[in-house]
């Protein structure tokens, strides 16, 4: 199980396997990181913005 700043993530790392396995890419290898998904200048509020309401 990995760990984001101490918070267990059981949830999403099962999708993550499942993903890597389907698509026979391993995505905890190749990962994206926010700054690459073109997110990662954004505070809480905004992301919370984002995600709920998009561009």
């Amino acid at each position: 199980m990995y760990l984001v700043e101490g918070v267990k993530t059981p949830v999403i790392d099962s999708m993550i396997t499942l993903a890597s396995v389907m698509t026979g890419q391993d995505f905890y290898e190749k990962g994206l990181t926010l700054d690459e998904l073109g997110i990662g200048h954004l505070n809480k509020e905004q992301l919370l913005d984002y995600l709920n309401n998009g561009v």
